[in-house]
């Protein structure tokens, strides 16, 4: 069973609003359709209440737990729609989503995950799924101190900047804008995590 704690809203998801409402995407984007990938507990989708509907793709059945918590509590005041399976998988897409079109494909904290092989797969058919003035907002997350995703895993790839801007710009995406933000979160202890915001839209 969840706890409360399991939906905290930390530092993190209040400097990811920050950055969405500079860039005035809480203004165009207002009652239009968001995909997150990866929601999990869903504590981006609560937060990002302008939206008239959100899809989460999450291929950890545990994410069912989210709904309850959402039941008990009475949240949020848009739509949630909850699709289990991997996103990676474009025929899994195809099959789950159909010919739906968003007007952004968001995630926080997902996408380093991937190989580097995939990551530009699943770029190239994601595209696909964007309204055509669609964007794409994803967010990295670092634990260390240096200014280029590192990650814990040796297994999962890194980028270093202009290695990530290729991979984004030969699947057809437009960088508008790519930045790293300091954030002492105090969620289990105070500790420096580096936030790499990356904001691309359909060429």
């Amino acid at each position: 069973m969840c706890s409360t704690e399991d939906f905290i809203f930390t530092k993190e998801q209040s400097v990811i609003l920050d950055f969405f409402k500079e860039l005035s995407l809480d203004n165009t984007l207002k009652n239009k359709n968001a995909l997150e990938l990866g929601g999990y507990y869903g504590r981006d989708a609560i937060a990002l209440d302008w939206f008239n509907n959100i899809t989460i793709i999450d291929y950890d059945k545990n994410s069912v737990k989210f709904f309850d918590y959402l039941k008990k509590e009475k949240k949020p005041r848009h739509n949630i729609e909850l699709k289990i399976f991997d996103f990676t998988s474009e025929n899994d897409m195809k099959k789950n989503i159909g010919e739906k079109k968003y007007d952004i494909i968001y995630s926080y904290n997902v996408l380093h995950l991937l190989t580097k092989n995939t990551l530009k797969g699943f770029l190239k058919y994601i595209n696909t799924y964007l309204t055509d003035t669609g964007c794409m907002l994803h967010v990295f997350i670092s634990d260390k101190d240096g200014r280029e995703y590192n990650c814990k895993n040796e297994i999962i790839y890194k980028l270093k900047k202009q290695e990530l801007i290729k991979v984004f710009t030969e699947a057809n995406f437009q960088i508008k804008k790519i930045e790293y933000r300091d954030v002492y979160e105090t969620h289990g202890g105070t500790h420096l995590h580096i936030m790499y915001f990356i904001y691309v839209e359909r060429k």
